[in-house]
């Protein structure tokens, strides 16, 4: 069986119906990964190089600079990209302090915030994928 992108933004969703602080973290992970993955499609779609990207950084943080710096495609597609990579990136930071710092409070509200911003990376992720 294999899921896909929209299949995580569903469950993160869903999540945030959940009241307790663990359902709310897990949303903003779950959001965070099913934007992660739309951009990976649009990186491979556009064939925009990771070499162009931070040498000693992880996958994630290599994927999220390549498109906040990616260049040479027609001016629209590259704006949409580069505003995928800022989006996957906020993303990503609300993820880590959701999955990461588990001593510290997470709220409704970042989770919501993380499932808002990674429905917004999707919207324009399925724009450049057509």
């Amino acid at each position: 069986m294999t899921i896909a992108p929209r299949d995580l933004l569903a469950f993160a969703s869903q999540l945030l119906n959940e009241h307790s602080e663990v359902a709310q973290r897990a949303a903003a992970s779950r959001a965070y990964y099913g934007a992660y993955h739309l951009g990976r499609q649009v990186q491979a779609h556009f064939k925009i190089p990771l070499a162009d990207a931070k040498r000693d950084a992880g996958v994630h943080e290599n994927m999220i600079v390549a498109l906040e710096r990616c260049g040479g495609l027609p001016r629209a597609a590259e704006v949409k990209v580069q505003t995928l990579g800022t989006l996957l990136r906020q993303c990503r930071d609300l993820r880590t302090e959701a999955d990461y710092h588990i001593d510290q409070d997470f709220s409704a509200g970042k989770a919501t915030s993380t499932v808002s911003i990674s429905r917004r990376a999707e919207k324009l992720a399925l724009e450049l994928l057509k």
